[in-house]
């Protein structure tokens, strides 16, 4: 299937593209990455299969979408959601970032981003960030949108995005996994893990939980192994 994208400008380093309507950027730069260069962004107004973790369809009427295409091994699963939560700070929402990689205001999810890793066999070829910001409400999913924090336009957000991201990339990565640290929903808390409650006590650089048990003693947590609204306790969850 052929879309009508259009090139419209560059932001910092990024190429921004833009299409009424696709099935998924995500999908779309990965069957054809090839054919962009380093750092291309691909804007949809509409995706009609649009997907966020396992599979999650992501419900996008009138939000912020778009893939980052990079054939370079940042580390985005940090950078990106710091990105969109320094953003929503400027503007003057308390915005925070909820392990692994999705932004909450106000207890509710304002963006997902799902990150893929393409290879050809054991060599990596290229990574594709698809963020997804919400603009309206979804009530049906807990989810907040812009609009009710006085945000309208969603390309002046996604400039943003992207001059933040570029400012981010530049910095020691030490500072960057220091911001991304003290303000995520879960650091400090006790999580239930393997029968065992376990204190979070920093992250790695790949952006997997370094918890501590009773004794001291950390373990690493990766992304896939543990559901976090249902790991924290209540009474830590709901005071959130």
């Amino acid at each position: 299937m052929e879309f009508d994208i259009k090139h419209l400008y560059n932001i910092a380093e990024f190429s921004l593209y833009h299409v009424s309507d696709i099935d998924s950027t995500n999908t779309y730069f990965k069957n054809n990455y090839e054919f962009y260069p380093d750092c291309s962004v691909l804007q949809a107004d509409y995706q009609s299969a649009g997907r966020g973790r396992y599979i999650r369809k992501w419900e996008n009427d009138q939000d912020l979408c778009f893939s980052i295409l990079t054939y370079q091994r940042e580390r985005y699963e940090i950078l990106a959601p710091l990105a969109v939560m320094s953003v929503l700070r400027k503007h003057h929402i308390k915005a925070f970032i909820k392990w692994p990689n999705d932004v909450y205001i106000d207890n509710k999810k304002v963006c997902g981003i799902l990150i893929e890793d393409i290879y050809a066999g054991a060599s990596f070829k290229a990574c594709i960030i698809g963020i997804g910001i919400n603009m309206t409400n979804k009530d049906s999913v807990n989810g907040v949108g812009l609009f009710s924090y006085g945000i309208k336009d969603k390309m002046m957000l996604l400039e943003e995005v992207l001059e933040e991201l570029s400012l981010l990339k530049k910095q020691p990565f030490a500072s960057i996994l220091e911001e991304y640290t003290k303000n995520n929903l879960i650091y400090n808390r006790w999580i239930d893990f393997e029968g065992k409650t376990l204190k979070v006590v920093s992250f790695s650089k790949e952006g997997y939980i370094i918890a501590s048990d009773k004794q001291k003693k950390n373990r690493i947590i990766k992304s896939d192994e543990i559901n976090i609204k249902q790991s924290l306790k209540d009474s830590e969850w709901k005071n959130i």
